[in-house]
């Protein structure tokens, strides 16, 4: 089950990071506000089916453990790639870190999805769209 749903969800990722059609800052935007689309028509119900097994398996069981990080680590090589195409095009500076950036991404994203199941409110995420785009993933200062 985690392994359909991690290549499912891999590709649905991959579907708006991998765009070229847009710029690499708005594929991420694209991506999350889908994401707040689908939480907000479930009614704050349903979140990511491998951030609740993470959240309950991690510390019962280490071969779930694994596997998790695994999902959660490809998951994050797909933001690397977009954010390193929004730094080759010039929407970050060169010195961003890709990976610490993308690790912020899932992390806050997760914790988002988390808040607003327990709120039942869609507000967390917005929260969390609206302050990424205004104040970390920024364009550099001429």
């Amino acid at each position: 089950m985690i392994d359909e749903f991690a290549l499912d969800y891999a590709e649905k990722i991959d579907a708006f990071l991998s765009n070229e059609n847009v710029q690499p800052l708005q594929r991420i935007r694209d991506y999350l506000e889908n994401g707040l689309d689908t939480i907000r028509e479930g009614k704050c119900k349903r979140g990511c089916l491998i951030g609740t097994l993470g959240q309950e398996l991690s510390s019962q069981n280490e071969t779930f453990r694994l596997r998790l990080d695994q999902v959660f680590e490809g998951w994050k090589q797909q933001f690397i790639v977009c954010l390193q195409a929004a730094i080759d095009c010039g929407e970050l500076p060169r010195n961003t870190n890709t990976e610490q950036f993308a690790e912020f991404l899932l992390s806050g994203w997760q914790g988002a999805v988390l808040s607003a199941k327990m709120h039942s409110s869609t507000a967390p995420l917005q929260a969390f769209i609206d302050t990424l785009f205004q104040h970390v993933l920024t364009k550099p200062q001429n």
